[in-house]
């Protein structure tokens, strides 16, 4: 699903102020928010979003604080594989087992120079479809 990303830099840029608007963009339809440096970043599905939502009157006339936004749209995208690849890091369990997430599955060398990098030697794997099992030792 497309999204439209709006990023809203707040003046003045306080808690309160940010969980006001957050608040007025979630009665408008956004559903995700992440709090920034300046201010937050608010997410929409493009197909409900319209210019016409920032310039509602409980968004304009706040008398607490003012704000400058940007948009973008931003494509459809796989949003588990993108945080797999960018956020997941591989989890050892007590130097025997490692947790790694499903994009690295098909790639047993990126498996094997990981564990490496642990100070584990892998002995043995089995692939299938989409998952594979390796062994290590320590």
């Amino acid at each position: 699903m497309e999204y439209s990303k709006i990023t809203c830099i707040l003046s003045p840029d306080n808690e309160i102020a940010r969980e006001i608007l957050m608040q007025e963009l979630g009665d408008a339809g956004f559903e995700s928010f992440v709090e920034t440096e300046d201010g937050i970043e608010a997410y929409i599905p493009s197909v409900n979003f319209s210019p016409e939502i920032l310039a509602t009157q409980n968004l304009q006339k706040n008398e607490f604080f003012s704000f400058d936004h940007t948009l973008e749209v931003i494509a459809d995208q796989n949003w588990n594989e993108v945080w797999e690849q960018n956020y997941f890091e591989p989890l050892l369990i007590e130097g025997q087992c490692m947790i790694m997430s499903g994009f690295y599955t098909t790639d047993l060398e990126a498996i094997e120079e990981r564990a490496n990098s642990l100070g584990l030697k892998m002995t043995g794997s089995a692939e299938r479809s989409n998952w594979c099992s390796a062994g290590f030792r320590p």
